[in-house]
C-alpha cells in the first residue's frame, strides 16, 4: 500500500491538518482492520470499491463519501476490493466552522457527506469523485471549503491554548490548571471543547496519549510495555492496559497482533 500526506494551502492550515491518499491492492485475507481514533475529524472520499464497517456486531456498507466525527472508540472497517481513498484530516476543531452548530452532535458518528451537508455535500461529492487528480481534488475542496461550506465562525483562543498544552504533554495536563492559566473556569472550558471539538479536554488528551503509545510500540526495537507505560505518563503497566482497552477494546499486544497493513497508516 502507498500512503501520502499533502499539506494544505497556508491559509487553510489552521483548520486542515493535511490531505491524505491511500492506494493498494485487495487484501486477500479480507481482514477487519481496527483504527484507533486520533482526535481529528475527517472527510473521506472513496474512489474504489466500497468499504464495510463492523458496527454493533453487523457489517454495513459505508457511503462513498463520509464525514467522520470525533470517535471515542476503535473503528473497524474492511475493504471489499482494491483501495483508493482521498481524505481530508482536520485539526480537532476543524468541523466547527463547517457544521455551524454544536460539533458534539457528530461525536461517535460516521455519516455520508450528503446527509450532513445536503445539496452542498452532494455537489462536493460529485466534483471530488469526478476529479482527474489529487491536485484537482485539493483545489475543489479548498474552493468549497472557502466559498460554500465555511462560515466565518472563529475558534476560541481558549480552545487553541488548551490544545497546545495537550499536544505538548497529554499525560501531564491538568484541566483545572489549564483552565486557570487560560483565564476561564473548568466548566466553561469543557463546554467549549464539547461545542467546538466534540470531546472533553481530558478525553482528547487520552486519545493523544494512546496514539503516541501505539506509535511507540511500532518502533523497532520497541521498548517494553513497562517502559512504554512510564514513557507515556501512565502510573504503571496495568493502568496503561486499562486505558488502552477502554479505547481499543483489547490489550496493546492483542491490538498489534490483530491489525493489518491498512490500519498501520492511521497512527499519529
Amino acid at each position: 500500500m502507498k500512503y501520502t500526506e499533502i499539506a494544505p494551502a497556508n491559509h487553510f492550515g489552521d483548520l486542515i491538518k493535511c490531505y491524505w491518499t491511500l492506494t493498494g491492492e485487495e487484501n486477500p485475507r479480507g481482514d477487519i482492520e481496527p483504527i484507533i481514533p486520533d482526535g481529528c475529524p475527517e472527510f473521506v472520499f472513496n474512489l474504489g470499491p466500497s468499504f464495510r464497517r463492523l458496527y454493533r456486531q453487523k457489517l454495513e456498507i459505508q457511503p462513498t463519501s463520509i464525514v467522520v466525527g470525533q470517535m471515542k472508540s476503535v473503528v473497524k472497517v474492511m475493504p471489499s476490493g482494491s483501495i483508493d481513498l482521498f481524505g481530508v484530516r482536520f485539526r480537532p476543531f476543524g468541523l466547527f466552522p463547517l457544521l455551524r452548530e454544536n460539533v458534539e452532535t457528530m461525536t461517535g458518528r460516521i455519516e455520508s457527506v450528503s446527509s450532513v451537508f445536503g445539496k452542498r455535500g452532494v455537489n462536493l461529492e460529485q466534483r471530488m469523485l469526478g476529479a482527474a487528480s489529487d491536485k484537482e481534488r485539493i483545489t475543489i475542496f479548498e474552493e468549497a471549503f472557502e466559498r460554500e461550506l465555511c462560515d466565518p465562525v472563529a475558534v476560541s483562543d481558549e480552545i487553541k491554548g488548551a490544545l497546545s498544552m495537550i499536544d505538548s504533554d497529554p499525560s501531564g495536563i491538568r484541566i483545572g490548571a489549564a483552565a486557570e492559566r487560560l483565564g476561564v473556569s473548568v466548566k466553561k472550558l469543557e463546554r467549549r471543547f464539547k461545542r467546538e471539538i466534540g470531546l472533553t479536554p481530558k478525553f482528547l488528551a487520552r486519545l493523544t496519549r494512546i496514539q503516541r503509545l501505539v506509535a511507540g510500540l511500532d518502533r523497532i526495537p520497541a521498548p517494553s510495555l513497562t517502559e512504554q507505560s512510564y514513557l507515556h505518563g501512565f502510573s504503571d503497566q496495568s493502568h496503561m492496559i486499562r486505558e488502552f482497552r477502554s479505547i481499543a477494546g483489547k490489550s496493546p499486544q492483542a491490538f498489534l497482533s490483530d491489525r493489518g497493513e491498512f490500519s498501520e497508516f492511521f497512527v499519529a
